[in-house]
């Protein structure tokens, strides 16, 4: 499991990913219909993943997106929940 707790960690892992696979800034920007800076831009963390763009990179990396709680409790209020989500009452 990998877990993602800020966008420089998203970033990190966004080129560990390609690194691991061997994979050049150019093959994957090929492989995902972007730019070469683009990836630059996000493995260097100048520039967010939207989530349609990180859900193609997870499939390409054989990975799901995953939300879970946090294993220790935020700042978020007590018995909250997204609404209109299908998230269990």
């Amino acid at each position: 499991m990998i877990r993602i707790r800020s966008a420089r960690q998203l970033a990190e892992i966004h080129r560990a990913l390609r690194v691991g696979r061997n994979m050049s800034t150019d093959g994957l920007a090929r492989r995902l219909n972007v730019s070469v800076k683009t990836i630059r831009d996000r493995e260097n963390g100048t520039t967010g993943i939207p989530i349609p763009r990180l859900l193609e990179v997870a499939e390409l990396f054989g990975l799901d997106l995953v939300l879970m709680p946090r294993e220790q409790p935020s700042e978020t209020p007590a018995g909250w929940r997204p609404t209109g989500t299908g998230w269990p009452a």
